[in-house]
């Protein structure tokens, strides 16, 4: 009689199948994220209905971050890091904002870059 190993059954911890996390998975993923790409448009104009306005951030914007007045009602768009945002969500934005960059650095990691105008964001709610 033949013992089971570790790796004979295809979802076995440690399997290959395993480790990738099983069959189909990435088909799934890559399905919802290409149905979230294609919803962003209708989210945005319905925001835009609501009064909000949708502030993009990118280092192509064509205002500082700290230099702009923000509405009450306020959006933050964010690109990717490296293509930053998407020409379909851009189109759909009122204002484009960047931050400042001093020296040979372009950008920011997306996450430090929504902080720091997160950051002026609610300093002058604050003040205001």
């Amino acid at each position: 009689m033949r013992r089971a190993r570790a790796g004979d059954h295809p979802r076995a911890p440690g399997s290959e199948r395993d480790r990738r996390g099983g069959e189909g998975r990435g088909r799934r993923a890559r399905a919802s994220a290409g149905c979230a790409r294609h919803q962003h448009q209708p989210g945005l104009e319905e925001l835009k209905e609501r009064d909000y306005w949708i502030y993009g951030l990118d280092e192509r914007g064509t205002q500082a971050h700290d230099q702009t007045d923000y509405a009450q009602r306020s959006v933050l768009v964010l690109g990717g890091e490296g293509k930053g945002l998407h020409e379909q969500v851009r189109k759909h934005c009122d204002v484009i904002v960047r931050i400042p960059m001093a020296g040979k650095i372009s950008s920011l990691n997306v996450s430090v870059a929504a902080g720091v105008v997160l950051f002026e964001w609610r300093r002058r709610k604050g003040a205001g």
